[in-house]
């Protein structure tokens, strides 16, 4: 009688997942796109790719560092390490909304 518990109980720990996935899309990736169309207008292609460059060597670095990472920290700080620098980003977007405009106008870039 415990597995129809067990299954309401966990049913939607799938969308839970899918959930936080959507806030980082949605709340990070896309404002930042955003940043770099509003930025660089007539090269926005290339700045995107540039930037798609950027994270995904970025995002390959991560298993290089990540073995020696967990072997010093352990499981529990070095997944604490990763959200604190999560945590560290996040008011990236208000910024980027607040002061945007001000940073795109102070270029001294002539594209």
């Amino acid at each position: 009688m415990r597995f129809p518990k067990l299954v309401k109980d966990k049913a939607l720990a799938p969308n839970e997942a899918f959930d936080s996935q959507r806030v980082d899309v949605l709340g990070i990736f896309l404002p930042g796109q955003t940043n770099l169309m509003d930025a660089y207008t007539r090269y926005a292609a290339s700045a995107i790719a540039a930037n798609t460059l950027l994270r995904s060597i970025l995002g390959s670095m991560v298993p290089l560092f990540g073995y020696k990472m967990y072997e010093s920290l352990g499981l529990g700080w070095g997944n604490s390490l990763l959200g604190f620098i999560a945590i560290a980003f996040l008011p990236l977007p208000v910024l980027f909304y607040k002061f945007g405009e001000r940073i795109r106008m102070r270029a001294t870039v002539e594209l």
